[in-house]
């Protein structure tokens, strides 16, 4: 995020409607692993869709692993199949965001 490389995330349905569902416009405070207040983000898109239909650039936007889209559904099914939520078709939601401020 700092770097410019992360502009987007995604996250289960499940666990956004369990926890809390970003909303465009929202301010976000990202701690580090120590908890220390680093930046500010605001969330610029909110999308609900398949997982399967999330498209390529949005998984260049996460900017992680090596920045294809195999390695992003690779990595996220990983992910919601230890967090218990992955079904085929599983719903997710995709958020863009902007950096306002590093702290």
């Amino acid at each position: 995020m700092l770097a410019g490389g992360k502009r987007a995330t995604c996250s289960s349905l499940a666990s956004c409607e369990a926890d809390i569902m970003p909303t465009v416009g929202e301010v976000s405070v990202i701690l580090d692993g120590a908890g220390v207040p680093r930046c500010a983000i605001r969330t610029t898109e909110v999308e609900i869709m398949p997982f399967e239909a999330v498209s390529e650039d949005f998984a260049r936007a996460e900017g992680e692993g090596d920045l294809s889209y195999e390695w992003w559904r690779d990595a996220h099914e990983a992910f919601y199949r230890r967090e218990g939520s992955w079904a085929p078709g599983m719903k997710v939601v995709c958020e863009r965001f902007e950096l306002v401020e590093v702290f």
